[in-house]
C-alpha cells in the first residue's frame, strides 16, 4: 500500500468513527421538566460529541447579526440563534432567538447559558416557557434540578413574540451580575443550549453546547478570530 493510499484509509476510518459518535442517541442523557417547571439535566451532554466533530465543518459558526443593535450571531441548532454586542464596557447585550417555525419556536420550552465546562450542570441560563410566555434566570444543579436563579439576574430581560424573525429574548449580562459562570467581552466561552417538547413534564435528549469569543464574534473555526 502506497502512502498515499494509507493516508486516505486513515482519513476515511476517523471521519467513519466521528460519524459514529455524531449520531449515537443521546438518550441515557435525558433531561425533563417536572410538573412545576422544574427542568432535570443530566451531568454531561453527550452533545459534546456532535458538536466536536462538526465544528470544523461549520455547524456553528458565527456571522454578522442580521438584528438591529446586534453586531454578531452564532447559529446553534433547533431554530435557535445567539445575537450580542460586546462593548468596550463590560456589559454585554444578548438576544436568543427562536425561529419561526423551528423546534425551538415550538417547544414547551428552550434555553441558552454558560457553563463551567461544556457540562450542562453547574450552568446558568436565560430559559423561556411557552406555558407562561415568559422568560427567567436558572441555575443547573448538577443531575437534580434547575432552580430559580436568586443570586444573579440578567438586565432588561424581555421577551417579543409573534415577530418575522420569530421570538426574541433580549437581556444583558456583565461580569458582576452575581452568576457563579462569569461572561467576559474576551476569551472562550461555553455556550450550552437545549429545549423540552412540553411545558408540563417532558423528556428530552435535545441538550449541547459549543465555545465561542464573544469579543471576535465567532466560533472556534469560524472567520474573524
Amino acid at each position: 500500500m502506497t502512502r498515499q493510499a494509507a493516508s486516505i484509509v486513515a482519513l476515511s476510518g476517523l471521519v467513519l468513527v466521528g460519524l459514529l459518535l455524531a449520531f449515537t442517541p443521546l438518550a441515557a442523557n435525558a433531561s425533563r421538566i417536572t410538573p412545576n417547571g422544574t427542568l432535570t439535566v443530566p451531568e454531561r451532554s453527550s452533545g459534546w460529541r456532535r458538536s466536536l466533530f462538526f465544528l470544523p465543518f461549520g455547524r456553528y459558526m458565527c456571522f454578522k447579526s442580521g438584528l438591529k443593535g446586534y453586531s454578531s450571531m452564532l447559529k446553534l441548532q433547533y431554530g435557535l440563534v445567539l445575537h450580542w454586542k460586546a462593548t468596550k464596557g463590560k456589559t454585554i447585550s444578548f438576544a436568543i432567538q427562536a425561529r419561526k417555525g423551528s423546534a425551538a419556536y415550538k417547544a414547551g420550552w428552550f434555553a441558552v447559558g454558560w457553563s463551567p465546562s461544556g457540562d450542562m450542570g453547574g450552568s446558568n441560563v436565560v430559559a423561556y416557557e411557552s406555558g407562561a410566555d415568559a422568560a427567567a434566570p436558572y441555575d443547573l444543579v448538577g443531575q437534580s434540578a434547575a432552580v430559580a436563579a436568586t443570586s444573579w439576574t440578567p438586565g432588561s430581560l424581555t421577551v417579543t413574540t409573534g415577530n418575522k424573525g420569530g421570538r426574541l429574548i433580549t437581556f444583558t449580562r456583565s461580569p458582576d451580575d452575581g452568576a457563579s459562570v462569569k461572561v467576559r467581552n474576551s476569551g472562550g466561552a461555553n455556550i450550552v443550549f437545549a429545549y423540552g417538547p412540553d411545558s408540563s413534564v417532558a423528556m428530552h435528549s435535545n441538550a449541547e453546547h459549543t465555545v465561542t469569543d464573544f469579543s471576535c464574534g465567532c466560533g472556534p473555526f469560524g472567520s474573524g478570530c
